[in-house]
């Protein structure tokens, strides 16, 4: 008797337990901390596809209006001053809504203002923002093997320029995974040019350039967007600070320096200020409201990339960018396979075995992460700023 009553007990309380055993706590944080990537990951491929398409919209309105106003230079500063405005008033509302003192640490910031890393933070964030607005495009043909292969040159160079300013060997990583992610990158992009047939991820609006002109544009385009994101996560952990004020203060920089470009151009022809001033703003409704929502996003843009870099790294961050070619190939898929009743293998056998090739260089990125995280805790820089946030 007292028997059947202990395994009735015994059977109540196994049924009062949920069927799915809790995971440790270790494993919950790992997999909090992939959902928290995987969500700025798809977050930033989301922003950088909508940029390029704003882009090509602002293009078209323009041209539609003028074919001659020439505009990069007046809608970078647009662009620039929108930036610095939002994130110091966001800021001073963040600061005011926690209780900080805002002016002491304005001026904590001020005198780090000295350092050479704000000079390099200000100049490749000026630079890497005009250079994505009018991306060149080559007059003559390029290798689709050495386009891709220099499309993933970005990751060892942000592991290198890394490694110089936290003084960490490989920049804080395996020559494992930077191999690896050199040739996931690779693979991705090359499968892209094979499935898009064009070298569409860099073909912009600007002018076709050859010969020096070309090849210093395309370092440039290569490396200077990497520096940039180095030298963020650098003003944030090593001089500790607040990561909105450091973009106010970047962007508020970028207006300064390219003031004196923007008058040289209007003083010698090249680009009329009042004139495009008109045509961006004030001139067609339309195209006002692509600057607006253009403004809005690479706002958006800088914010995405600084929580990346908050909850990872910088030389991950700039890896998750080779993942946009990943991102519109799934766009194009899920058009597709919504508008067409056969199979992608059936309908573009090319594009069937390249998506694959892709899958596997999207594998071997996965396979890079594992092995990375078995010799260091993700986001260890992360927890060195958290306090200024």
């Amino acid at each position: 008797m007292f028997g059947s009553l202990q395994s009735r007990e015994t059977k109540a309380l196994a049924e009062s337990k949920p069927l799915l055993r809790e995971l440790p706590q270790v494993s919950m944080g790992h997999m909090w901390l992939g959902v928290i990537v995987a969500s700025l990951v798809t977050a930033w491929c989301i922003l950088d596809s909508w940029n390029h398409d704003m882009n090509s919209q602002l293009a078209e309105w323009v041209q539609m209006g003028d074919a001659n106003v020439s505009y990069a230079l007046t809608l970078a500063f647009i662009l620039f001053a929108f930036a610095a405005f939002v994130f110091l008033g966001m800021f001073l509302v963040s600061g005011m809504l926690s209780g900080q003192d805002i002016w002491l640490e304005i001026k904590e910031t001020g005198s780090t203002m000295n350092d050479g890393r704000w000079g390099t933070l200000v100049v490749s964030h000026m630079l890497s923002s005009i250079l994505l607005q009018s991306l060149m495009m080559p007059r003559q043909i390029m290798s689709l093997g050495i386009f891709a292969a220099t499309r993933a040159v970005e990751s060892p160079t942000a592991a290198s320029f890394r490694s110089k300013v936290f003084n960490d060997r490989f920049g804080g990583h395996s020559p494992k995974t930077i191999a690896l992610i050199f040739i996931s990158t690779w693979i991705i992009f090359y499968s892209y040019t094979q499935i898009a047939e064009c070298l569409c991820v860099w073909s912009g609006f600007g002018v076709a350039l050859t010969g020096p002109a070309l090849y210093i544009l395309y370092v440039l385009l290569l490396t200077v967007p990497a520096v940039n994101v180095v030298c963020q996560e650098s003003v944030m952990v090593q001089l500790q600070v607040n990561p909105l004020l450091m973009l106010a203060l970047q962007n508020f920089g970028a207006c300064i320096l390219l003031a004196p470009l923007l008058l040289a151009a209007h003083v010698f022809g090249q680009e009329d200020v009042l004139v495009a001033l008109s045509a961006l703003l004030f001139k067609q409704r339309a195209v006002s409201m692509i600057v607006v929502w253009l403004s809005i996003q690479m706002a958006m843009l800088a914010g995405v990339t600084v929580g990346l870099i908050y909850v990872t790294d910088s030389y991950w961050t700039v890896a998750a960018r080779g993942l946009r070619a990943v991102f519109w190939w799934a766009k194009e898929l899920m058009i597709f396979y919504l508008t067409s009743n056969t199979y992608l293998s059936i309908a573009r056998p090319n594009s069937s075995v390249w998506s694959f090739a892709m899958l596997c260089g999207v594998a071997i990125g996965i396979g890079a992460i594992v092995i990375d995280s078995r010799e260091e805790t993700p986001g260890k820089h992360a927890k060195q700023f958290s306090s200024s946030v």
